[in-house]
């Protein structure tokens, strides 16, 4: 080993460590550098301090001052414990008991019926709506999953202020909607899985019939389709309700929503939205889904009101170009090579609609 090199091995090895301790009674953060001796020379009471020690002593405890510490290239920002952190990083609320599978529980029963998945970004107004009328139907069996994307502190703190009723929370910037849903669809753990935009609120009659018992839901289909309903503030060009649907009109229009949709847990854990498609990355999935011909079942009720200002409701031509890609990637045959004619023809009908 070069001289060089061999001194300043030697003088990493004799480096201090820094340990970062709060002290009991002032509740000041102190930084102490101190060497770490190896195990099997540990100082007894009785044993002089090596000169190891006295070359390097250990550092007085003493405040953080607002100076940075710099040890080995890196930087440790300055204590604050007086103040509050408003980052929500992560929480999940453990289920009530023991509900894992085991010799003695071997069919475990869900907790939940329904794992709602909420993403939102600054819209507190949108989510409180929707989160307070879940918790209206029952606040027992559904399971509450808010996917946050940051940048609004009000937003942070109340979910911090109500996290005893929020089954799992996160609140960090992400790669947008389809990343979030596919983050909250792997926390859930209900027996159903429902989608929501901030501000979408789910129909109550629909929802309580099921809790209830009067309409169970069929656990050998996979998907439930319902209605959807739109408010009077709806963009120009939009019916003011889309019918549960699952038929070859889906070929040609987005005809199913995932706001009137109950995904069985383990289907939808097991697929993914394509994060490729920043707009219609649900629409992808249900055209593959139905292409697929897995077991469906269509309900004639009302599920939930979208609120306006969606996503796929901005009909700009990226919009229509989205669409054909996706199309392009499912369908097959003159179905298939016909739409760039049909899309065409879509967005001029939705241009003049809208004047």
């Amino acid at each position: 080993m070069p001289r060089c090199s061999r001194a300043r091995h030697k003088r990493l090895q004799n480096a201090p460590r820094f340990v970062w301790r709060r002290t009991a009674a002032t509740g000041h953060c102190t930084c102490a550098a101190k060497r770490a001796a190896p195990a099997h020379r540990r100082r007894t009471d009785g044993e002089p301090r090596s000169r190891d020690h006295q070359r390097h002593p250990a550092a007085a405890a003493r405040p953080c001052t607002e100076r940075p510490h710099r040890h080995h290239g890196h930087v440790r920002p300055p204590c604050a414990p007086s103040v509050s952190r408003t980052r929500v990083a992560l929480f999940r609320r453990p289920h009530r008991g023991n509900n894992q599978r085991s010799e003695l529980n071997p069919t475990p029963v869900d907790p939940f019926l329904i794992s709602a998945v909420i993403p939102t970004k600054s819209n507190l107004a949108g989510l409180k709506a929707t989160v307070e009328a879940l918790w209206a139907i029952d606040s027992e069996r559904i399971e509450i999953i808010v996917v946050d994307g940051g940048g609004c502190n009000t937003t942070k703190w109340w979910l911090l202020e109500n996290q005893h009723r929020i089954h799992h929370i996160r609140s960090a910037a992400d790669g947008g909607v389809y990343p979030a849903m596919n983050y909250g669809k792997q926390c859930a753990s209900g027996q159903w899985v429902w989608f929501a935009g901030a501000g979408d609120l789910p129909h109550a009659a629909s929802w309580k019939a099921i809790f209830d018992g009067a309409e169970p839901l069929d656990a050998e289909c996979a998907l439930h389709v319902f209605g959807v309903e739109l408010g009077d503030d709806r963009e120009g060009g939009v019916p003011a309700r889309y019918p549960a649907r699952w038929d070859s009109s889906m070929q040609w229009r987005n005809t199913t929503h995932h706001q009137g949709m109950l995904y069985r847990r383990d289907l939808i854990q097991s697929r993914a939205f394509d994060p490729a498609y920043r707009v219609l990355a649900d629409y992808a999935l249900h055209l593959a889904l139905w292409v697929e011909g897995i077991p469906v079942a269509v309900h004639g009720e009302t599920w939930a009101h979208a609120a306006s200002g969606g996503l796929s409701r901005a009909f700009r031509p990226s919009l229509y170009r989205e669409e054909w890609q996706l199309k392009k990637n499912a369908l097959n045959g003159w179905v298939k090579w016909i739409q760039p004619l049909w899309l065409t023809g879509k967005y001029l009908a939705k241009r003049i609609s809208r004047r």
